[in-house]
């Protein structure tokens, strides 16, 4: 089961990795040799260990951008593709007994729902994405990602794993990257940037078009049969894909890209499979190895 496979993955991979510091004493028979702590055992002049226990639960906040341009899809939209992964990371939780909040924003904050434990959360949860999903966006709003980075530092007590789920299309400047920064001095933060096939290639196929810009609300007529505006789009894609990996650079979180399912793909098929969940276990994976290399 999926949500099997991430409740391990992403427990092994974040600070903590499910353990924590509980004390130094005297190595006895049996001890793991590998637990030796030996700045002790060579103050004292007797093999000393270090014991850990488990850590009983691991904070998550889903913080999710329910804003205009998320609901751009060429088969679903970005906001489907963002309530599956929420979903998902969501059961994992549960299947660990941690608690998990969820925080929706979009030109204003949205639904806020305080980290819970158990599967009453997880359907809360799905219920709250789900409406969200429903509601009708407001067309050249501003997108509210800044305050909601900085409310949920304000309200998050605990160090904790917080995924921030949003196209990003709007997110740009030193104060996005700033408050990213601040969050993730104390938790682990991952930004999960949802792309949609169509914003980065036009497909000559689609002729004569009319897009709406959904965050300004300007429409502009393109012509897909051209090889020039094709280049333009291609070359407006990758730059806001530059600056995007620069925010995270700057600001020292890391980042996995989740892709909805090609415009030319069945829509039977789009709806049923929303998240390709294979980069999100290979992110979690590299994580875990640097984790084990620095343990």
């Amino acid at each position: 089961m999926v949500s099997d496979v991430l409740s391990g993955a992403y427990r092994s991979s974040f600070r903590g990795s499910g353990i924590e510091f509980d004390e130094v004493r005297p190595y006895q028979p049996g001890d793991e040799v590998r637990s030796i702590d030996w700045n002790v055992t060579a103050r004292t002049g007797t093999p000393h260990i270090k014991t850990y226990i488990e850590e009983r639960q691991l904070l998550v906040e889903l913080l999710v951008d329910t804003s205009a341009s998320m609901r751009f899809g060429s088969r679903v939209t970005k906001l489907d593709v963002a309530e599956q992964f929420a979903a998902l990371i969501a059961c994992a939780a549960e299947l660990q007994r941690d608690p998990v909040g969820l925080n929706l924003f979009a030109d204003g904050p949205g639904v806020h729902l305080p980290a819970k434990p158990g599967a009453v959360q997880t359907q809360r949860i799905l219920v709250a994405l789900e409406s969200a999903r429903r509601e009708a966006a407001r067309v050249g709003s501003p997108l509210h990602f800044v305050a909601a980075l900085e409310e949920l530092r304000r309200v998050l007590r605990k160090g904790g794993l917080v995924f921030v789920v949003s196209d990003f299309r709007e997110v740009t400047g030193e104060e996005a990257t700033q408050a990213l920064r601040l969050l993730g001095q104390r938790h682990d933060v991952v930004c999960v940037r949802i792309v949609d096939p169509l914003e980065e290639d036009l497909p000559r196929e689609l002729g004569l078009a009319t897009v709406l810009d959904p965050e300004s609300g300007q429409r502009v007529e393109l012509d897909a049969r051209s090889g020039a505006v094709r280049r333009w789009w291609s070359e407006r894609a990758a730059s806001r894909r530059e600056a995007y990996e620069a925010i995270l650079r700057s600001a020292r979180v890391e980042g996995i890209e989740l892709r909805s399912p090609s415009w030319d793909r069945e829509r039977s098929q789009a709806v049923h499979d929303l998240v390709d969940i294979e980069p999100v276990i290979r992110f979690f994976k590299r994580r875990a190895r640097r984790q084990g290399a620095r343990a």
